[in-house]
């Protein structure tokens, strides 16, 4: 059965009206991101010249489409503390979302997406005048789509971070060894490594400030490493942090328990790195299959093919 004929519309409609979507979701989009994306060049420049804006952009500048946003959020989020909700609120920490309405906004937005393309699914089912179940279909495939995005956005950010974090835990490690090896107290060394990793504006840089934060806020040292390996959800990042507390416990010390961590840590990196170029083979074996094989084939038989054809019309 043709996919037009399910439908009851020409092919033709079918590609204006899913133009017409992807467009206006594109333009949705684009809205999204330079309204709440954030210029990392601007913020290197304003911490090396020392000037810090606190501002909240999303409040001056789209505090009404943020109204809005709050406002469809409190209607799905509830303030009840139950293990849903903390996982909800541990996803959106690690996709480096904390913020005081961070739920709020996330549920908000999630409720703005599924009514948006309800909406405008149904207003395409209307001008392409499809059947109602048919269009009960389309609805619902549409509200579950607008409904999962804004999870599948953090899911994807989050991945992001942590693997920004573990392509920059090597430099933190090391820059932790050579302040501990410098004579430096471990609350000094943390401070440092979080300054200086700080400059390069990366997640552990912002994590490792959070972490110095806490501390200075009265919370005991334990408890902010635990909550830093909570954050940002790395096994890396969660050994180093059991290993310090550990090593505190038993009255080790720290500097030669963090490079033994580090050379064992550089062990595994490497191995790592073989496992990645082992893969690679197996990996080129569909895209060789598909694309060079069937190119490398016209080339050979190719001429060959040619001239058997012309010998065989000559011979007509």
């Amino acid at each position: 059965m043709r996919f037009e004929y399910f439908l009851g519309v020409e092919m033709a409609d079918l590609i204006v009206l899913g133009a017409v979507f992807v467009a206006v979701f594109n333009a949705f989009y684009a809205f999204i991101y330079f309204a709440f994306s954030k210029n990392s060049l601007k913020g290197r420049l304003e911490h090396i010249t020392g000037i810090h804006e606190h501002k909240e952009r999303i409040s001056t500048k789209f505090n009404f489409f943020t109204n809005i946003i709050k406002y469809l959020g409190r209607f799905s989020f509830t303030n009840k503390k139950n293990d849903k909700l903390s996982g909800t609120k541990m996803a959106l920490s690690r996709a480096g979302y904390r913020g005081e309405n961070a739920q709020v906004l996330f549920f908000g937005t999630r409720t703005f997406l599924t009514i948006l393309f309800l909406i405008m699914v149904l207003v395409i089912a209307y001008f392409v005048i499809l059947t109602n179940a048919r269009a009960i279909l389309c609805a619902v495939v549409a509200a579950a789509a607008g409904f999962y995005l804004p999870t599948l956005w953090i899911w994807w950010k989050a991945k992001k971070r942590t693997e920004q974090a573990r392509n920059g835990f090597p430099d933190l490690l090391d820059l932790l060894v050579v302040c501990m090896g410098a004579g430096q107290a471990l609350d000094a060394a943390l401070n440092r490594v979080g300054k200086e990793m700080d400059k390069t504006k990366s997640v552990l840089g912002e994590e490792f400030g959070l972490l110095n934060l806490e501390i200075r806020a009265g919370k005991s040292r334990k408890e902010a490493l635990s909550n830093l390996a909570d954050r940002i959800g790395l096994d890396d990042i969660s050994s180093l942090v059991t290993l310090i507390n550990q090593s505190e416990e038993l009255g080790v010390s720290v500097t030669q328990t963090l490079q033994a961590h580090s050379d064992s840590m550089r062990s595994k990196r490497q191995i790592r790195a073989e496992t990645i170029a082992a893969r690679i083979p197996v990996k080129l074996t569909i895209p060789l299959m598909l694309f060079i094989f069937p190119c490398l084939m016209v080339i050979i038989i190719g001429p060959g093919v040619i001239s058997i054809a012309r010998n065989l019309i000559g011979m007509k």
